[in-house]
């Protein structure tokens, strides 16, 4: 039977992983002045449970999607969604599970979306579009000291709009398995059409 963690809200709440105790929940969560904040989340029924989420990370004026903990349980990965005048940055970050200071794993300068850890903890995997096209990339992480090791490197090139990662991140998901990765996908395809008589 269902059971209510948190009163009704007008607050905008998207959960994306479970702590590693199986008592919290880690998700984004809009606040008064619309930013999205990564939050923690009593996964015990509401008559017990905290009055509220906690937050982890926030910056003004920044949109915090995607958060999830390393295979350890130390770390959490997240995406940052940001707007500057004419253009918007999504950059990926890794920041420690007690909060802290945000690591840069990706540097702006294209879309990068959907992080999640391999099963071991070593790479991190997401969605980019430096190709044009989106594909899967890969970074590693030395988790024991918290830094990027390396440089990006592709796992997928779908070149094709036969067979492609959508354009639209919204319809994307990205799932890692110890030897199997899966995302959505999607096939695009268009006709140009002569429409006769059209002036009688």
């Amino acid at each position: 039977m269902e059971e209510p963690l948190i009163p009704l809200s007008k607050q905008w709440l998207n959960l994306y992983d479970w702590f590693p105790d199986g008592k919290q929940l880690l998700l984004s969560q809009q606040t008064s002045d619309s930013t999205i904040q990564i939050s923690a989340l009593s996964a015990i029924p509401l008559q017990h449970s905290e009055p509220s989420p906690r937050k982890i990370a926030a910056k003004a004026d920044h949109y915090l999607w995607e958060p999830h903990f390393s295979p350890d349980g130390r770390w959490i990965v997240f995406l940052d969604q940001s707007t500057h005048l004419a253009h918007t940055e999504a950059i990926i970050y890794v920041t420690p599970a007690t909060g802290g200071p945000w690591i840069r794993v990706t540097d702006g300068k294209f879309w990068d979306d959907k992080p999640q850890w391999a099963a071991d903890g070593k790479t991190l995997y997401f969605i980019s579009r430096q190709g044009g096209f989106y594909d899967v990339w890969g970074i590693r992480f030395n988790t024991a000291e918290g830094k990027v090791a390396g440089d990006r490197f592709r796992i997928t090139n779908f070149a094709s709009s036969s067979l492609m990662i959508p354009n639209n991140m919204g319809d994307v998901a990205l799932s890692i398995t110890r030897d199997k990765l899966a995302l959505s996908m999607s096939q695009v395809s268009g006709s140009i059409w002569v429409l006769n008589d059209v002036d009688q």
